[in-house]
């Protein structure tokens, strides 16, 4: 969590000041904590003590460009530096909107894209996977915002542009998956990506149909994946590590809840990897579905702790291509979980962090589809009650 990081990453650079990662890491913190003095500071020491950067990314110019949006208004009448000049940059831009969620920008993700792509059609840029990273930027933040017809819309779209298995694939896991992360879909649109995935084929087909069958409360179908994937272990390490995912859905359909968590357990050890957890959706669903089993079984903090995972800042940026990230999943998922931690945080009477929590969410959410009427109802009326 970037409060816990922060003072972490702190006592990091007083051992080791000149360890250029803490300070890349401890921007990242301050800018999502709101505070852009020491957001600048750290981001300068990273510059500093970067001596020849070879990175796929320029991490330091995007944070530069991150916190001039973020803080505009603590930052006076200094106009932007105006990046977009310098065609290199340029050509990174497109993948950078990924991550604009890290720096709490996800307004700017929706929007941004949109005449950075005006731009590349003026200059002449043609390779779909530059405009498919545009859309699937788009679509993130349309999943955060609440606006799921659009969302698919432009994933849909990236999809297409980037016109490959691993991307069909993930186009249709958000929409099976989508009810473990509470996004208002459509049981015959997951019925059709339940129908691409079996046609796909593969571990991690074989692991979103198992989920799709536990959502719908088919546990036949659900322990014929579960068998389908422990056939493939251990020699398939993909297999072996989603496995426990869908033997925890099982023991959890029978009211082996506690036995669930167990299963589970040593899954939380591969968080902060990424896709070692197998698919890059894996980490938000181990959450969501611990947390779901905490409070069954009565044990609503460690269900609060659970849902944390979601405020990371471990982006993994060197693996950022065409497919996904488990953190921009977690990023998307976020803002249902932010609600849930919102509402409990106004039931136990800390009116401070239930204010600041719905704020965030409202503002999300301030377009959002019908179907989120009851949920931005509660956001408020918490609002009129806690931030008095």
């Amino acid at each position: 969590m970037p409060e816990e990081g922060a003072k972490l990453l702190d006592r990091v650079t007083v051992i080791a000041p000149d360890f250029a990662p803490a300070w890349q890491h401890l921007s990242w913190a301050w800018t999502l904590l709101g505070d852009s003095d020491k957001t600048a500071y750290a981001l300068e020491r990273y510059r500093q003590l970067v001596q020849n950067p070879e990175e796929r990314l320029d991490l330091y110019r995007i944070g530069r460009l991150a916190i001039e949006v973020r803080f505009a208004p603590d930052l006076g009448e200094q106009a932007p530096e105006d990046l977009t000049q310098d065609l290199v940059f340029l050509a990174q831009l497109d993948t950078m909107f990924r991550l604009a969620p890290m720096f709490d920008l996800t307004d700017v993700q929706a929007e941004f894209p949109a005449r950075l792509r005006q731009l590349y059609q003026e200059t002449g840029v043609t390779d779909p996977a530059r405009f498919g990273h545009l859309a699937e930027a788009e679509g993130l933040a349309a999943l955060a915002q609440g606006q799921i017809a659009m969302a698919f819309e432009k994933l849909d779209e990236a999809a297409g542009l980037f016109d490959t298995e691993v991307a069909w694939l993930e186009n249709a896991e958000w929409r099976v998956l989508a009810p473990i992360f509470e996004m208002p879909v459509p049981l015959s649109e997951r019925e059709r990506a339940a129908t691409s995935l079996e046609a796909l084929g593969g571990v991690r087909a074989l692991w979103a149909l198992g989920l799709h069958a536990s959502v719908r409360g088919d546990t036949g179908m659900l322990a014929e994946r579960l068998s389908q994937l422990q056939e493939r272990s251990p020699e398939d390490t993909v297999a072996e590590r989603l496995a426990p995912i869908l033997d925890g859905e099982l023991q959890a359909a029978r009211g082996e809840f506690g036995r669930a968590l167990e299963i589970t357990a040593h899954l939380l050890l591969l968080d902060s990897a990424g896709k070692r957890g197998g698919d890059p959706f894996a980490r938000a669903v181990v959450h969501r579905r611990r947390a779901r089993w905490f409070r069954e079984i009565g044990q609503e903090d460690a269900a609060d702790s659970a849902l944390q995972w979601y405020r990371h800042t471990d982006p993994a940026v060197s693996t950022l291509m065409n497919e996904a990230i488990a953190a921009e999943i977690d990023w998307a998922v976020g803002t249902a979980v932010a609600f849930e931690l919102g509402k409990r945080a106004f039931e136990a009477g800390d009116h401070p962090r239930a204010c600041r929590m719905m704020r965030r969410v409202h503002r999300l959410w301030s377009n959002a589809d019908e179907e989120y009427a009851d949920r931005i109802a509660r956001v408020e009326d918490i609002i009129e009650q806690a931030c008095r």
